[in-house]
């Protein structure tokens, strides 16, 4: 709250005088308590909470959140307290999504050249109090699976941002291993089966979607080729958020090994208050957001090589536009499957699935597209703000006993869609309390004051927001002061003093202002 008005009125406050202003707005959490809207630091406002509708071409709710805030800006001025080991020359942002499992950010900027790696086995979640503009890269693409040199097996390939991990080349005379499971109904691709001196190429990984195309099987001189991972469609992000899932690795042969299957790609998820951009108006060939799978590895000595990575999952939802100026053929955001290890003779490795795409907003913008779109029968609907009645509540106000009445009581904007209330209590609310109320003399007398600001909003994409909360009090007199100093004793029914010597009386009150202050702001860290 806004306490430099209400530690100057008291300063000057003669006997006679003095009403006390108590300001909320918004622009910190110092003064939170609680609530069911969202008390947006970023914007300085009170509004409802989001959600899309009309998704799956039906009238259900996806509620969403946008977070607290709490990382405060990321932008180029904070990347290193993001990124300890920030790359500078190379412009390469690595973020650990084990110390930040999701950023509660006031606003996102990834500035153009920029790549933001993400590291770590938690799927990258960004939540915005405001805005995100992308004119990097986020880059949650599956690595590639490893080639294998003679005897010598290619890697599976590391996934990020949940992604699972590709399964290892067999070695000579030996299978191949399977691609890890994004989850138990979407499973890696499974590996090349060892068939003696033919090589067996891995499956295809497993991915989030069951629209084309869908993983596929390795191949092999015997045609037993690795099997393609399994799939599944979940559009609406209904099950446990999960990734791509690994890539099969090749079989090896009497004389080589085989190639690592490709990681799975990650998943991305970026919820904002306002408007995510993807690219620039002015620059259509930046901004992008990759969770694709990656390539499995090949071989050139006849053992099988690795099935290819399955896709991601990208989620964005914008309380206003989503604008995607990126005209990239494959597309601003991708979540393509990954392809197969090649191999000069058979063994080729199978393709990974595609990922899934969930994009939706207040408004929309395309001039370039994002790639897979949502998978049918599924449409993206659009993002709507709560219409139900919700409200946040302040920390209490300590009137240090000299409370007599509260004079008036307003929230700003004016509007049938706000409403402001007030509670009082001589405990701090420990047991006694007024309960809320509009009327000011219902809260007369007591110690302890805090608001409750109540918003039903009747527009779901405009929606008014509360921009301040105020209350103004008249203090009261003690009618007893008690001096500990040799000589004052107990003043009762004394004329005013002069109003320096009041300064003085209400040194304590000012000094409890002052550590109350101190405490909220601790409290907001």
């Amino acid at each position: 709250m806004k306490f430099k008005s209400v530690l100057l009125a008291l300063l000057f406050m003669s006997a006679t005088a003095g009403a006390v202003v108590v300001t909320e707005s918004f622009d910190s959490r110092a003064g939170f308590a609680s609530g069911t809207a969202v008390w947006n630091q970023a914007l300085g406002k009170v509004h409802p909470t989001l959600h899309v509708t009309n998704y799956n071409g039906g009238p259900a709710l996806y509620e969403f959140s946008i977070g607290d805030g709490a990382h405060g800006a990321f932008e180029p001025a904070t990347y290193s307290a993001f990124s300890p080991n920030l790359d500078v020359p190379g412009k390469k942002i690595y973020l650990d999504t084990t110390v930040f499992p999701a950023l509660n950010v006031t606003r996102f900027e990834l500035a153009a050249g920029w790549t933001l790696i993400p590291t770590g086995a938690n799927p990258l979640i960004i939540y915005s109090q405001s805005t995100v503009d992308i004119q990097g890269i986020i880059d949650c693409t599956g690595d590639a699976g490893g080639a294998s040199f003679g005897a010598t097996p290619g890697a599976g390939g590391v996934g990020h941002c949940g992604g699972a991990i590709g399964g290892g080349g067999g070695a000579v005379g030996f299978a191949g291993q399977n691609g890890a499971d994004a989850s138990a109904g979407v499973t890696g691709g499974r590996a090349g089966n060892f068939v003696g001196a033919a090589g067996v190429g891995g499956g295809g990984g497993g991915g989030w979607s069951g629209g084309l195309p869908r993983p596929a099987p390795g191949t092999g001189a015997t045609g037993a080729g690795g099997q393609a991972g399994v799939y599944s469609g979940d559009p609406e992000f209904a099950l446990p958020l999960a990734a791509g899932s690994g890539g099969g690795g090749g079989s090896g042969t009497t004389t080589a090994a085989g190639g690592g299957g490709g990681g799975g790609g990650g998943t991305v998820i970026i919820h904002a208050a306002g408007t995510v951009n993807l690219g620039s108006a002015t620059d259509p060939t930046i901004g992008f957001v990759y969770v694709n799978g990656g390539a499995g590895g090949g071989s050139n000595t006849g053992s099988g090589a690795g099935g290819g990575g399955a896709g991601g999952s990208v989620q964005i939802f914008a309380g206003d536009t989503l604008n995607i100026y990126n005209t990239a053929g494959a597309g601003a955001s991708q979540a393509e499957g990954g392809a197969g290890g090649m191999n000069s003779a058979a063994g080729v490795g199978g393709d990974g699935g595609v990922g899934r795409s969930w994009l939706s907003a207040v408004n929309f913008n395309y001039t370039g597209h994002y790639s897979p779109a949502e998978e049918p029968p599924n449409n993206g609907g659009w993002v709507e703000f709560n219409s139900a009645s919700q409200y946040v509540i302040t920390k209490p106000v300590d009137t240090m006993g000299l409370f007599g009445k509260v004079t008036s009581l307003s929230v700003t904007p004016v509007s049938p869609d706000l409403t402001l209330e007030l509670a009082g209590s001589d405990d701090d609310f420990a047991a006694d309390d007024t309960g809320w109320s509009t009327s000011t003399a219902a809260v007369a007398g007591k110690r302890f004051l805090r608001m409750r600001i109540r918003i039903a909003t009747s527009n779901v994409l405009a929606p008014v927001m509360a921009d301040s909360a105020v209350f103004v009090f008249e203090p009261g007199l003690r009618e007893n002061f008690d001096f500990k100093s040799a000589g004052c004793g107990r003043i009762k029914g004394s004329p005013p003093p002069p109003q320096s010597g009041l300064v003085l009386l209400l040194l304590p009150l000012l000094l409890g202002f002052l550590k109350f202050q101190a405490q909220r702001q601790q409290g907001s860290g």
